[in-house]
This record gives structure tokens, C-alpha cells and sequence, in this order.
């Protein structure tokens, strides 16, 4: 299996589990699910713009929000 497609083919997969995970839990506490949708996709959008954009690396990143 190339490398690229072990981490590009099967990435969004992750991805969209982490965001099933989150739209879940948004429901869980009380959003309605149209709205957690719309709260967890432009949230993982946002994010993917902003590590693109970094000089940091993701794990930076990742460090700053959760300090």
C-alpha cells in the first residue's frame, strides 16, 4: 500500500469520526443536531485553515487550545 494513500485515503474516515464524536455529544448537552452539525464542520474547516496557515506544527497547535 503506498504511504500517501494509507494517510490520505483512509485520513477523512478519522476525521468524520471525530466529528460524528463531537456532533453527539453537542446533541448530548442540549443542541439540536442541525445546529451541532453546522458548529462541528465549521469547526474542523476552521481549524484545518488555520494549521495550513501556522508555522506552527499541529501538535502546537493543539498545546494552545488545550493549555
Amino acid at each position: 500500500i503506498d504511504m500517501a494513500t494509507a494517510v490520505s485515503g483512509s485520513g477523512p474516515a478519522y476525521v468524520f469520526l471525530t466529528m460524528d464524536a463531537m456532533v453527539d455529544a453537542a446533541v448530548h448537552i442540549g443542541f439540536p443536531r442541525d445546529i451541532a452539525v453546522r458548529l462541528v464542520t465549521t469547526t474542523i474547516k476552521g481549524s484545518a485553515i488555520y494549521a495550513q496557515q501556522s508555522q506552527n506544527n499541529i501538535g502546537t497547535l493543539k498545546n494552545q487550545v488545550t493549555s
